[in-house]
């Protein structure tokens, strides 16, 4: 099987059952909880699992829908997902590789104070290497907990890990009614939407907005961690020397993304089509779209591959299109490929780089000599442990 170096999408597998087969078939999201069967290890048949996205087991219009960490079954007559997955399929976690790997000890967020929530989950991730447990499904609606909007603003600053589509945060119906408060290990930083909390209490009123605390690995940094712009040479270079990433877009695919780029640029990475290059009825298609939604549907996607050396962009053909119409600035979000991702439901990566190690590799002040204990600004969304930012031209987080 040839491994496709991209975020994984929705998969759509057709199954050939006889009409004789009975089919199980999941609600539509938000319906409630499919009904699930339990299925002995070892019966003959089809078994499935997730580990990240998402996979529709299909035939004709009726479908079972799996997110991650959960499983499937087709044989023996019956077409279902598992109510308990059989220890066989839980390959992602429960594998000698996976069990070698250090988790973050996990909490209750039942757990957490009444107050002064969101300094004591930084606290304990950023000190103790704790994180609330287990992983949620927050873009199917899950949240961790409710905060109050003053306590949600108090964290806001001008540092961020993305840029969101439009003025309107919920004008897509696909972007969950929750805050998202990201926790990055390298920065020690707390950042959180600003876009996004008048809405929320629109919708929750001003002291019960759902929370989604996001607890970002050692190796990846806001899009803020970079001194001005940021383009994809930039970001080449850092993965390449020091294993460092972008965080992810939380959701990209409601045109969301990290930043922007020209045609000029892109071509000079890629192999972007010529107009006369482009089949006719597909460059209909694109065109209609972009003139419709711009890229407020989909950004352009740019992939880094594990060799550091090398990226990978959807979509040319789009960006052709678009720059016939006259869009100069062309939105894109990165995604990075790894042979031997961790998966997010086997919990939180425990941060490999000692704070006392990063101190030493240098800190704000280094570029005037004046060593890491340097008096530096510190911004309001930083988390104060006294620890100083890293710069971007001499980075203090590695892989």
């Amino acid at each position: 099987m040839r491994l496709c170096p991209k975020k994984p999408l929705p998969l759509l597998v057709a199954l050939a059952l006889s009409p004789a087969m009975a089919i199980g078939q999941a609600p539509e999201s938000g319906a409630g909880e499919p009904e699930c069967a339990d299925v002995e290890s070892g019966m003959p048949g089809l078994y499935v699992t997730v580990d990240q996205s998402q996979v529709y087991l299909i035939q004709g219009e009726k479908y079972v829908e799996l997110k991650p960490g959960e499983a499937a079954y087709a044989g023996d007559g019956t077409l279902t997902c598992i109510k308990s997955r059989p220890q066989t399929l839980d390959w992602p976690c429960g594998t000698a590789t996976a069990q070698g790997r250090e988790k973050a000890d996990t909490y209750a967020a039942n757990e957490l104070p009444s107050s002064g929530i969101a300094q004591e989950v930084a606290r304990r991730y950023f000190e103790e290497n704790r994180v609330i447990g287990p992983p949620i499904e927050w873009l199917n609606g899950e949240y961790h907990l409710t905060l109050s909007a003053s306590e949600i603003r108090a964290l806001v600053s001008d540092a961020n890990w993305y840029r969101p589509a439009g003025a309107d945060p919920f004008a897509s119906p696909k972007r969950p009614h929750s805050q998202l408060i990201s926790l990055f290990w390298s920065t020690q930083q707390v950042l959180t939407e600003a876009h996004t909390i008048d809405a929320l209490v629109a919708m929750h009123g001003e002291d019960a907005i759902p929370v989604v605390f996001v607890f970002h690995p050692d190796h990846e940094v806001p899009l803020s961690y970079f001194e001005g712009e940021v383009d994809l040479q930039k970001l080449l270079e850092v993965r390449r020397e020091f294993g460092i990433e972008l965080a992810p877009v939380p959701i990209w695919y409601v045109g969301d993304h990290h930043l922007t780029a020209t045609v000029a640029e892109l071509e000079r990475f890629f192999e972007i089509p010529a107009l006369q290059d482009i089949d006719p009825e597909t460059l209909r298609r694109l065109t209609e779209h972009l003139e419709a939604y711009g890229f407020q549907k989909k950004p352009i996607g740019v992939t880094f591959l594990a060799d550091g050396e090398s990226m990978i962009i959807d979509q040319p053909a789009r960006v052709r299109a678009a720059a016939a119409l006259g869009i100069t600035d062309i939105p894109i979000f990165v995604t990075y490929y790894q042979q031997d991702s961790i998966l997010n439901r086997c919990g939180a990566p425990m941060p490999q780089i000692p704070l006392a190690a990063r101190l030493a590799a240098g800190g704000a002040g280094a570029e005037s000599g004046e060593g890491s204990d340097a008096a530096t600004p510190t911004p309001p969304n930083v988390i104060e442990l006294g620890v100083p930012l890293p710069r971007p031209e001499d980075p203090a987080s590695g892989g």
